[in-house]
């Protein structure tokens, strides 16, 4: 029996979480792939997103001015799941320093900085075998984190306080073929010897109502 060549297709799933203050975990939980479709080939999953910080600093000192020497913020972001998939992305948000405070009531007691829409990415795996936990009618669940680290240097006076939101997009891309459909070659043959035996039938009894 013949049957049509099936070609590739594609089936994207795609959730998002945040913004939400780090630090945070979160599962990504995504539809499995339905074998009657066809089969399935291989499996993409990337990840990306963006942050917005904000960084403070200020001194209560009423004497002598202090220094803020540095403040660096580091974004550390992960995605697991089957097939140990294991994406990582570290990112070092833009820094603070050096920068003179104080004293207190000079008007110049404190210092803050806001960094908007700065992305992030952990990149893809694609996986061509071991795909049994991506197949069926149930779900498959990854788990993205999101930590944000500080490190202050400065004059023991001077406090410091940081906040940070990620938001991460989460991507799972199934390539399968799909399953062919049957061409009506059967269906073809089985009606032309019907024809045919209409003719053999006409000519049979043409045969008995005219004998020779």
């Amino acid at each position: 029996m013949a049957s049509s060549v099936a070609s590739a297709a594609t089936i994207t799933q795609t959730f998002s979480y945040g913004p939400a203050y780090t630090d945070w975990s979160n599962g990504y939980v995504f539809n499995q792939f339905n074998t009657a479709f066809g089969t399935l080939n291989s499996v993409t999953v990337q990840s990306s997103g963006v942050l917005n910080t904000m960084g403070a600093a200020f001194t209560d000192n009423s004497i002598q001015a202090e220094t803020l020497t540095s403040f660096q913020e580091t974004f550390l972001a992960g995605l697991t799941g089957p097939s140990a998939t294991n994406l990582t992305s570290s990112t070092a948000l833009p820094g603070m320093g050096p920068v003179i405070l104080g004293p207190l009531g000079s008007g110049n007691n404190s210092a803050s900085q806001s960094v908007s829409n700065v992305a992030f990415n952990l990149g893809s795996d694609t996986y061509y075998t071991s795909l049994n936990a991506y197949e069926g009618l149930g779900s498959v669940t990854f788990t993205g984190t999101a930590q944000a680290s500080d490190s202050f240097f400065g004059d023991s006076n001077i406090d410091w306080t940081a906040t940070t939101q990620a938001t991460e997009t989460v991507t799972l891309v199934y390539d399968y073929s799909p399953t062919s459909a049957p061409e009506p070659v059967s269906a073809v043959l089985s009606g032309s010897g019907l024809a045919l035996l209409a003719v053999w039938r006409r000519k049979r009894l043409a045969r008995a109502g005219n004998p020779r």
